[in-house]
């Protein structure tokens, strides 16, 4: 019985080393996974589909889906989302959207919404949010600014759309954020 008690004595400092290194290995490879891979950053794409149509004595009815897909591990829980229609201004040859004009907006808020579930997208799931509006004509070309807003640190960067109306158009765009 002394000599099987020798060998646990002597082998328990060597496995205690190799417990201790497996752990470490463990830790490090943990973190690799974490930061090299993003696994807890919350990734999502967004997409804006556009259409127009008219619907008689001059005026048309503009239609704006904006998709956000979460595309990370992390679940996203949005605050609000905020769609703004403005018209086109040139800058010299630039066309950017005139912030001083507003043609819609809709802003919906997830603490007045009665399907929060929108609000709130597992890994995997996605949101449509839309603006709907008439409008006296849509002739020139008009910028939908998307904007998401969530209790996060990083405020996102808007998603900012230009549709070009023509005959039976419909513009598809996407962004990954």
């Amino acid at each position: 019985m002394q000599e099987g008690i020798g060998f646990w004595a002597t082998a328990g400092p060597v496995t205690s080393v190799l417990v201790n290194l497996s752990i470490l290995a463990g830790v490090i490879v943990a973190v690799i996974k974490l930061r090299v891979l993003h696994i807890l950053e919350r990734k999502y794409r967004s997409e804006v589909q556009c259409t127009h149509h008219a619907i008689g004595n001059g005026r048309d009815i503009f239609l704006a889906d904006y998709s956000i897909h979460n595309t990370g591990e992390m679940p996203i829980m949005l605050s609000s989302i905020s769609l703004r229609l403005h018209p086109a201004a040139r800058e010299g040859v630039l066309v950017m959207p005139d912030r001083k004009t507003l043609l819609a907006e809709r802003v919906i808020e997830s603490a007045e919404y009665e399907k929060r579930g929108l609000f709130q997208l597992e890994s995997g799931e996605r949101s449509i949010f839309t603006l709907r509006c008439e409008l006296p004509e849509l002739n020139a070309p008009v910028f939908l600014l998307c904007q998401i807003s969530w209790p996060y640190r990083r405020v996102p960067a808007p998603y900012i759309s230009l549709y070009v109306p023509f005959k039976g158009a419909t513009n598809i765009e996407r962004s990954a954020g």
